[in-house]
């Protein structure tokens, strides 16, 4: 059983390239850091327009330039985000033109004679001057920013999050990074700030694959830097590590890309797989669960998510679909605790006793959902309104003739 259940504003000095869809959008910035034009490119989900009075996290993918990767990384994105399975997320593609030199820092040594057009220094006050105001401007964002890069990319990573610039993102997610650069500079920063104690409250991604030079080469330095955060105990950074075997420097990208988000995503915020968890502890509810889940992550990072109406929606349907009412319920009322106005929740709850045949209580709760409609009458569109009332009001009419 199933439950039944933009306007974009362009700032002065910049342009915006609609695509064949308004979620697609490329912004030209006049850029003071690299004293020309740079490109970004946005991809909205589906739910961007489905809710639009939600606030949307961003993960921030390098390596845009290649139509290809970027094509991969939005597409991703948006299917895991459409399918419940990540936090709601809109996706920003940085087009580099030198990657060689944008994802490097300088040389710290003044002998050193190699890698002095590095320009990671730049990329940092690209993103923070200018494309991050940008979207805080332009877009329905929250502070949950996610940082994704690919091998050399990956060394842009470590060079942030070990860095001064490191609240730029609250995760960072390294696949297959290149993290050797520069005489191993970054992997001396890490120690350094690992052994000095620094409070990241940060979430740190690494991937890398079994097959070929680069991964057996770029493991090894992951292997320092697992070593690093082992023996410095440094609990305010979460490190996660996964060894994608039988993969290349390649073809451990689509992978990673996808594991990355989905584990970023639940230190977050609470999901199937949590309330799957939960449900094994008959000895607690999974509302008070979920609840010291959030106190954890709150203290952990600072930042927390609660899932939205149609994520709620969505886990209680699985629950009552595998046979087990009672979790639907709880997921239900959880949400219900959380989003009080929330029509969908009520009706889907109406619906879940009526198909129990319990027609009194499907009746309250439809009832309820109907008085919620009529208070959010001048809010919402007139045809959903209509088409919500129509179907509310022949429910309480089934309920009531199967009461009787």
């Amino acid at each position: 059983m199933r439950f039944l259940v933009l306007c974009i504003l362009l700032p002065l000095g910049l342009v915006s390239l609609w695509g064949q869809s308004n979620r697609d959008v490329t912004h030209t910035i006049d850029s003071e850091a690299f004293g020309k034009e740079r490109k970004i490119y946005i991809h909205l989900p589906e739910r961007y327009e489905k809710n639009p009075l939600d606030t949307f996290s961003v993960v921030f993918a390098l390596d845009a330039q290649s139509g290809q990767y970027w094509n991969m990384a939005k597409h991703n994105v948006a299917y895991l985000v459409n399918t419940y399975q990540t936090l709601p997320l809109i996706v920003v593609g940085i087009h580099s033109d030198s990657r060689q030199w944008e994802f490097i820092p300088l040389p710290e040594d003044p002998k050193a004679e190699r890698n002095r057009k590095a320009q990671a220094h730049l990329l940092h006050q690209h993103l923070r001057e200018e494309v991050i105001p940008l979207l805080e401007e332009t877009y329905r964002i929250n502070q949950e920013r996610i940082l994704v890069g690919h091998s050399r990319g990956g060394a842009f990573i470590a060079e942030t999050l070990f860095s001064q610039q490191r609240d730029l993102f609250r995760a960072y997610l390294a696949i297959s990074p290149a993290l050797g650069h520069v005489n191993n500079q970054m992997l001396y920063h890490a120690d350094a700030q690992l052994k000095h104690g620094t409070d990241f409250r940060k979430y740190l991604y690494c991937s890398h694959g079994t097959v070929g030079n680069y991964e057996a080469d770029f493991s090894n330095h992951v292997d320092y830097l697992d070593s690093l955060i082992t023996e410095h105990q440094n609990k305010s950074l979460v490190f996660e590590r996964e060894i994608l075997a039988g993969t290349d420097h390649w073809s451990v990208v689509i992978p990673s890309w996808n594991n990355g988000l989905v584990r970023m995503s639940r230190q977050f915020m609470v999901d199937l797989s949590h309330l799957e968890a939960f449900a094994k502890n008959q000895d607690r509810s999974v509302r008070e669960q979920a609840e010291e889940f959030y106190v954890a992550a709150e203290r952990r990072y600072g930042f927390i998510r609660f899932p939205d109406v149609r994520s709620l929606s969505f886990y209680a349907n699985e629950f009552a679909e595998a046979g087990h009412r009672g979790l639907a319920q709880e997921v239900l009322g959880w949400g219900i605790s959380l989003y009080p106005n929330s029509v969908r929740l009520l009706r889907n709850m109406g619906y879940l006793h009526r198909t129990h045949q319990e027609f009194a209580e499907a009746k309250y709760w439809y009832e309820l959902a109907l008085q919620k409609l009529e208070l959010q009458r001048d809010h919402i569109d007139e045809r959903e309104y209509l088409e919500d009332k129509a179907n509310l009001e022949r429910n309480i009419r089934r309920a009531e003739a199967a009461k009787e």
